[in-house]
C-alpha cells in the first residue's frame, strides 16, 4: 500500500519524528556525557586516594622501622659506651686489686684462696706462689699484727665479689 502524501505532510512527519526521537536523543547523549565525565572523575578519585593510602602505608611502616632501628643503634651505642666505661672500671679495679695483692705478701696463704675463687686461674695461682716462694722477707712479714691486715683484706675481698 503506497500513499501519496505531500511534502507538507512528509515534512510534518519528518518535524514531528525529529522532535520525538532527534532532540532527546541528544539531550540523552549530552547528560550521558556529562554522567560519564562525573563518574569518570569520581573512579579517578577514588583510584588515587586508594594508591595514596596504600603508599601512605607502605611509608608509615617504612619511617617506623626506620625508627625503630634508629633506637636500636642509639641504644646499642649507648649499651657500648656502658660496656666500655665498664671495662676500663674494672681494669682499674684489676690493677688495684694487683698492687693490693703485692703490698699484702705476708696474708698470700688467705690471698690465695681469695685469688683462686675470684679468678679461678691456675696460671696466676702458680705465679703468685712462685713470687712467694722465692721472696726471702716472705716469714718475716707473716709475724707482723695480723689482725688489721686481715680487715683489710676482707674488706677489699667484699669490694672484688661485688663488682
Amino acid at each position: 500500500m503506497k500513499t501519496n502524501l505531500t511534502d507538507g505532510a512528509r515534512q510534518a512527519i519528518r518535524s514531528y519524528i525529529i522532535s520525538l526521537v532527534a532532540i532527546p536523543g541528544v539531550a540523552v547523549a549530552v547528560m550521558m556525557f556529562f554522567l560519564g565525565y562525573f563518574i569518570k572523575d569520581v573512579a579517578a578519585t577514588k583510584a588515587y586516594n586508594d594508591a595514596f593510602k596504600e603508599q601512605l602505608k607502605e611509608f608509615t611502616n617504612l619511617r617506623v622501622q626506620a625508627s625503630a632501628a634508629q633506637m636500636s643503634a642509639s641504644d646499642a651505642k649507648d649499651e657500648a659506651n656502658d660496656a666500655k666505661d665498664d671495662a676500663k672500671k674494672a681494669k682499674d679495679d684489676a690493677e688495684n686489686a694487683v698492687a693490693s695483692m703485692q703490698k699484702s705478701q705476708e696474708t698470700a696463704n688467705s690471698y690465695l684462696d681469695h685469688i683462686q675463687e675470684l679468678t679461678k686461674s691456675d696460671k696466676l695461682k702458680d705465679e703468685v706462689s712462685l713470687r712467694l716462694s722465692n721472696n726471702p722477707t716472705f716469714l718475716n712479714q707473716l709475724q707482723n699484727p695480723l689482725t688489721e691486715r686481715i680487715t683489710v683484706l676482707e674488706a677489699d675481698y667484699r669490694r672484688l665479689r661485688k663488682r
